[in-house]
């Protein structure tokens, strides 16, 4: 009997000890399970487990969040989640979906949900089949990750290197990097377009680059891109590139060199532009400013003897002038010494022989013409070109002699009317109606 209360109360404790164990599990599971709750509640992306027989098992409490559809709409959804997927994706995703024929896992197959709000978005779908120990599968489980903002910036990045291949098209450019640590080099497709290159075919870096650059300009191009690479500094520059068809091509390079938030050298990034016809056009504007130059050189000469030919020509004209002039002088001194010499006397001896009145005038007014003939009053009034006619040049000469209004009259048989009349035209055309000055006072001022 006592050995059987023994064995009861030792079957007692052991009962006790098995429960307290079975509680210890049992709570250790239940945290377990929380954590492991946590873990798949708060997972980035949307979880959820199908079966062998294709019928949803688990979904994480995220699908709400992600395409507003709670966990027991998505219990109620056939075939979940085919019927959120976009209409124009759904045939070419259903596959992924059925475990058909699939394959242990898939990673990264994109396409569009449309959300219980009508939201569309973008996401991704991983998966893998799993099984127990046993090697019995179990299903598959899915991944499906919200997609949508990295879509949009990849749309974006597209539209602008869309923008940038154009704009490189169009302004005939291409842009370059270089990894500062590895020293890979990295060109777009404009680039090898505009080196003459293939970007299927040929393998680019720095030795490609350098084998690019003329030979007269290889040594300058490579000290200044070194220069700038140790530096870690801008740089610009112009060369000449030889393409593989033999082509000489000039290119405009610059390059910036990109740090991280602690100022560590990262990459180099530069472009490169066909600045060919710009320098074609350089150069034909420096020929024709050379001809120009050379135009306006012999201008300028030819101007120069010519204006040397010109004061040759003055200064023989000069000459000749004076010469004219001292010719002119000797002429008129001639003639009045003749006039004296050979004419006057033989007058004086006519006035002494000369007995007529009359006869006696005209010797006088024959040697009044004769001296102002060969005077300087004469040249004086044709100098002034007054427009005398011979009959005021005659009537002139007698005035300024002193001769008076009846004396000229008797002298050249004319009426004293017509002789007022020729005094008068002789003071109009000399401007004196309007002074008070005697006419034979100013006749004499021109002599």
């Amino acid at each position: 009997m006592r050995r059987k209360m023994i064995m009861k109360d030792k079957t007692k404790e052991q009962l006790i000890r098995e429960l307290t164990e079975l509680r210890r599990e049992y709570t250790e599971i239940q945290e377990s399970k929380q954590q492991l709750q946590a873990v798949l509640d708060y997972t980035p992306n949307v979880e959820h487990w199908v079966g062998p027989d294709g019928k949803l098992i688990w979904v994480s409490s995220l699908v709400s969040e992600v395409t507003g559809y709670s966990v027991e709409e998505c219990f109620q959804m056939k075939d979940f989640p085919l019927p959120m997927i976009h209409e124009a994706d759904r045939k070419r995703r259903k596959h992924l979906f059925t475990g058909a024929g699939q394959e242990s896992r898939g990673h990264h197959f994109d396409f569009r949900i449309i959300c219980k709000d009508g939201r569309e978005k973008w996401v991704s779908l991983s998966w893998r089949t799993m099984y127990d120990k046993n090697g019995i599968n179990l299903g598959w489980r899915y991944s499906i990750s919200d997609i949508t903002d990295k879509k949009q910036l990849v749309n974006e990045l597209n539209k602008t290197n869309h923008i940038l291949g154009l704009a490189q098209e169009v302004s005939e450019a291409g842009i370059w990097t270089m990894d500062i640590q590895t020293g890979k080099v990295t060109w777009s497709n404009a680039l090898y377009r505009l080196f003459g290159l293939s970007p299927s075919k040929d393998k680019v870096s720095r030795e490609t680059w350098r084998q690019l650059f003329h030979p007269e300009d290889r040594e300058r191009t490579e000290r200044i891109f070194n220069d700038s690479l140790n530096r870690k500094i801008s740089r610009r520059t112009t060369y000449r590139i030889v393409l593989p068809s033999g082509e000489i091509r000039w290119i405009l390079s610059r390059g910036n060199t990109v740090f991280d938030e602690a100022g560590k050298p990262l990459f180099m990034v530069g472009i490169c532009i066909d600045i060919t016809e710009q320098k074609k056009l350089e150069e034909e504007l420096k020929k024709h400013r050379n001809s120009l130059e050379m135009l306006v050189k012999d201008r300028t000469s030819e101007l120069e003897r010519k204006t040397l030919q010109l004061e040759e020509t003055i200064t023989t004209m000069r000459f000749l002038l004076d010469q004219r002039q001292k010719d002119r002088q000797e002429i008129q001194e001639n003639i009045m010494a003749n006039v004296n010499q050979l004419i006057v006397p033989f007058i004086d001896k006519l006035k002494i022989n000369c007995s007529d009145r009359t006869n006696a005038s005209y010797l006088d007014l024959l040697e009044n013409n004769l001296q102002n003939i060969v005077s300087p009053f004469s040249n004086r009034l044709a100098y002034k070109n007054l427009n005398f006619t011979p009959s005021e040049l005659q009537v002139s000469n007698l005035i300024r002699e002193g001769k008076s209004t009846k004396e000229i009259a008797d002298i050249l048989n004319l009426s004293i009317s017509t002789i007022q009349f020729h005094r008068d035209n002789i003071r109009k055309k000399l401007d004196l109606n309007k002074k008070n000055q005697k006419l034979s006072i100013f006749l004499r001022s021109l002599s």
